[in-house]
């Protein structure tokens, strides 16, 4: 067992819901219980927009031109809706938004439930959470930066233009990378 093959590995994305709704009794299905082999890079005939590395510049998962969202294992974790500012899982169930603000530089990002997870700003290319707290910071080559001043990761191919859709990413599809407390693999 390699714990840290595991470590940049995003999780399946289920959205928030209202109500509970009655589930119907699930079919039995045949189980796969192979685990994907861990990708290094992006699969060469896909359209990339985004690649994104962790922490220790290792490979996590793209964005593809048209929105979809990879982890480094070659599972779908959702989709983004570029044009729209929107967010959905694989099973492609609404997640959530960006809303752009009347005045100022700020974005809010706003779950299934309409409540708000968080703001961007702009034009520091930051994005804070709910209370205020700014959660991580963007420079021009797309490192991002912790609450803390650790290195989080890097968007290759990103420009603030994007930072709605980073912004969907980070906060809806994969909010793991933006943990600050992670320890080092190398670390003994």
């Amino acid at each position: 067992f390699n714990a840290y093959s595991f470590l940049p590995t995003a999780p399946v994305v289920k959205p928030r819901k209202r109500d509970p709704e009655p589930e119907p009794e699930p079919e039995p299905e045949e189980e796969d219980n192979e685990i994907p082999e861990l990708l290094s890079g992006p699969p060469s005939d896909a359209s990339v927009l985004i690649t994104i590395m962790d922490r220790y510049n290792e490979y996590r998962g793209f964005i593809s031109e048209e929105g979809e969202c990879y982890n480094n294992r070659g599972q779908l974790l959702g989709y983004i809706n570029i044009e729209d500012g929107t967010a959905g899982s694989a099973g492609e169930e609404y997640l959530g938004c960006a809303l752009d603000q009347i005045s100022g530089n700020e974005v809010v990002v706003e779950d299934a439930l309409d409540e708000t997870c968080g703001t961007i700003d702009l034009g520091h290319g930051s994005i804070m959470n709910n209370q205020g707290s700014t959660i991580a910071e963007f420079s021009r080559q797309g490192i991002v930066t912790g609450n803390n001043g650790s290195q989080l990761g890097q968007f290759e191919g990103f420009d603030f233009g994007q930072l709605r859709v980073m912004a969907l990413y980070l906060m809806l599809l994969d909010p793991g990378f933006l943990n600050d407390n992670v320890e080092s693999p190398y670390e003994e």
